[in-house]
This record gives structure tokens, C-alpha cells and sequence, in this order.
């Protein structure tokens, strides 16, 4: 090759170089593909001999837990890009049907997801059950114990109840709180059947503050019996602008645990109430598993 033809060559090279051109895309643009991030399922069981089976009229086999957790692929780019979220803390439930924040159950689940989830801080998890509950309360259900001025005004403003909802919640008071925050792209909510239910008008704000609305206490407790025997937790992704999309609280993450040997109703074998201490004796086995559950989930 001559100089001439050399020089030439030089320059060509060097116009590639300098506007960002290769070989490979000088004689066809490669396209590069996002990785795409598979859903992640799996499942485990424990057999506990403490549980009380017989007592309840339940064969010896059916002492086991089930803990699952499935996770699907939006939730997981947004784990593996150190997107933040906030935890609802934990939920109690006591004798006379009222649920409150459980803090003891709470502090091992928010130091297991606290750097797998990049969580804000306890303090603004506890700022978010205030303003949870206060959602429920400013939604003015029927029997509400104390006089708000916002359901007072509420028949004047929805155009004397043309505008109402079905809704349990005042959305917009959980929204308002949540777009004042840092940038959030995910909530995990516990219990989530229980906050989509009617049982959410038993919450109350502290563990010695009465419930949002008047109940019949027998009934109550009855109604969170269900509940009670299994824990979840529900990853709910927020709009760009942190806000709930809607109360519907669409989970694209679930880790739960439960014993499957009791039915959905919470009834004995002979179809009779649990008592609250058998119930409180399951529960507290069901939230050390579903704290393994957590600390076992490889990604």
C-alpha cells in the first residue's frame, strides 16, 4: 500500500473514532437489548409440633406453615436500580377487635428490607401509619367516634352525596402526605386483604386510642380472626408523582405465611370461633416464620 492510500485509510479511521463509530456499527447498528429481569417464585415449609392441631380438632399432619413469596419482574428493575420504598409498619390485634401498630413485630422486618429495598427511615414508616389511619377516618364512615368538620362539610362539597364513594379511604390525604416526601416508587403494606376489607374502620392510632368507628367488639374480633392466621406483606408500586394510583392497592410483590391446616374462615375443625389465646399462640409462630421467610429470600 502506497503512502497515499495509507494516509487515506488513517483518515477514515480517525472520522470513525471521532464520531463514536465501530466496526460493527459502521456496517449495521447493533441494537442493545435491555436485560430483561425473570418474575421470582418460590416456597418453603415448616412443621411445628406446638401448634395446637388437636385441640382444634385438626389431624397431627396439618401442624405445618407455608411461607411463599413471588415477586414480579417491574418490581424486581426497580429493587436491582436501588429504587426507595416505605414499610406500613406491622399490624396488632387485640381481644376486643381493635388492630393497632405493632412495633415490637415490626423492627426485625424493617432491618431485614431496610438495605434490600433502600426503605426510608422508622420515623417516616410510623409518619405513614398516622396518615393511614387518618385516611381511613377522613373517608367519614358511618359510626365514626369523634366529630371531624371535614365530614361535618363533606354533604356540601360532593354536591349532598352525588360525588361519594364506596371507598374506606380518603386517598387524596394519603397521596398529599406521600407526594411531600423524597422520591418513592414502591409501598409494602402488611396485612393488604385486611386493608382492602371493612375491618380497616377498626384501626386505631396507638395501641391506647380508641377504634375509628363504634363497634360490637364480639363481632370484631370475629371478623379478624381470618387475619390472624397468616401474615403477609405486599410490595404497591406509586405514580411518578409518589402517589397511590388507586385503592385497589395493586401488588406486583408478595411474601406470605400461613397455616394452611385451618380454613379461610378461621374456624376450628368443628366449625366453632377460635379462642383469642389459641389465636394469639399461632400468630406469634407466624410472624417468627415470616420473619425467616424475609431473611432466606435470595434474589
Amino acid at each position: 500500500m502506497n503512502n497515499k492510500n495509507c494516509g487515506l485509510l488513517m483518515m477514515l479511521l480517525a472520522s470513525f473514532w471521532l464520531q463514536g463509530c465501530s466496526w460493527l456499527n459502521f456496517f449495521g447498528e447493533v441494537e442493545v437489548l435491555p436485560e430483561k429481569v425473570s418474575p421470582l417464585r418460590f416456597e418453603t415449609r415448616w412443621f411445628h409440633p406446638e401448634l395446637p392441631a388437636e385441640s382444634l380438632g385438626l389431624p397431627e399432619s396439618s401442624k405445618t406453615l407455608v411461607g411463599e413469596c413471588e415477586f414480579q419482574s417491574e418490581l424486581l428493575k426497580l429493587r436491582s436500580n436501588q429504587h426507595r420504598g416505605l414499610l406500613l409498619p406491622l399490624m396488632a390485634f387485640g381481644e376486643q377487635g381493635q388492630i393497632t401498630l405493632d412495633l415490637i413485630a415490626s423492627k426485625p422486618v424493617y432491618k431485614l428490607l431496610q438495605s434490600e429495598w433502600s426503605l426510608g427511615s422508622p420515623y417516616d414508616s410510623l409518619q405513614l401509619y398516622q396518615r393511614w389511619v387518618s385516611g381511613v377516618e377522613h373517608s367519614c364512615p358511618d359510626g365514626l367516634r369523634r366529630e371531624l368538620p371535614h365530614c361535618v362539610m363533606k354533604p356540601f362539597y360532593s354536591l349532598g352525596g352525588l360525588l361519594d364513594s364506596d371507598s374506606s379511604y380518603e386517598l387524596e390525604r394519603i397521596n398529599n402526605w406521600l407526594t411531600q416526601q423524597a422520591p418513592l416508587d414502591y409501598l409494602i403494606l402488611p396485612d393488604l386483604a385486611l386493608l382492602k376489607s371493612d375491618s380497616v374502620l377498626q384501626l386505631s392510632y396507638s395501641p391506647n386510642s380508641p377504634v375509628i368507628t363504634e363497634q360490637n367488639s364480639e363481632s370484631s374480633y370475629q371478623h379478624l380472626q381470618p387475619f390472624m392466621l397468616r401474615k403477609s406483606l405486599d410490595w404497591v408500586l406509586l405514580d411518578n408523582d409518589n402517589r397511590l394510583i388507586s385503592d385497589e392497592f395493586v401488588s406486583y410483590g408478595r411474601c406470605s405465611v400461613s397455616w394452611q391446616g385451618l380454613n379461610a374462615q378461621g374456624d376450628s375443625g368443628d366449625g366453632q370461633p377460635l379462642d383469642f389465646d389459641y389465636l394469639s399462640q399461632i400468630s406469634a409462630v407466624i410472624n417468627k416464620r415470616m420473619h425467616d421467610l424475609l431473611k432466606d429470600i435470595s434474589f
